[in-house]
């Protein structure tokens, strides 16, 4: 089941592609205001012509994306008998870990183990988390929802939402999550009708 028959390896290495998706360049947006509306802007033509950009800049730190990638190497490098403990294939739960997620939906078979948890809207539970890679895992989840939350600002903004704002930064209240969730529902709305 795990036999895909020739395995071309070149396939995907260069597509010739002139294809340039969006960039957006997150440095400056809080100190410099002529810097924050040319991003806003640029956000505005991303989502109508792509309806997604990628950004740089964005203020996670190169040493925290470095020692997630290292820690959990760690994590798989630990004995299978260490590993078993998180072991489950309940998409449901928080933090998983399992190998070969395409095993009842496709073939061949995808061999691959991996160690996945969810940090919103429902948050982990710091205990359910490998003690070996968790406390990078917390200090990169709290910095993508910081890099999630400016990125809903700025989408706010160049919808013209900028009262949602408020709304945004006290995401962690119940009340809020409850805006939250009607905010993402009428930017979904309002890129549905255009």
């Amino acid at each position: 089941m795990f036999h895909t028959g020739k395995l071309d390896l070149g396939e995907n290495s260069s597509s010739g592609s002139d294809l340039c998706f969006p960039t957006i360049d997150l440095n400056d947006i809080h100190t410099d205001p002529t810097r924050r509306l040319e991003v806003i802007g640029q956000i505005q033509r991303a989502c109508n012509e792509w309806g997604f950009f990628q950004v740089i800049n964005h203020e996670i730190p190169i040493y925290v994306l470095d020692e997630m990638i290292e820690e959990i190497r760690s994590f798989h490098e630990q004995e299978a008998s260490e590993r078993r403990v998180y072991y489950n294939r309940d998409f449901k739960k928080n933090v998983r870990y399992y190998s070969n997620a395409t095993l009842f939906s496709g073939q061949p078979a995808n061999w691959r183990d991996t160690i996945a948890y969810s940090a919103a809207p429902v948050p982990f539970k710091p205990e359910d988390l490998p003690p070996i890679c968790r406390d990078i895992m917390i200090q990169y989840s709290q910095k993508v929802n910081d890099m999630g939350l400016k990125i809903f600002e700025l989408l706010s903004e160049a919808l013209g939402l900028d009262e949602m704002i408020e709304g945004i930064h006290s995401f962690h209240e119940q009340e809020a999550y409850e805006r939250r969730d009607s905010f993402l529902v009428l930017l979904l709305t309002i890129q549905k009708q255009e």
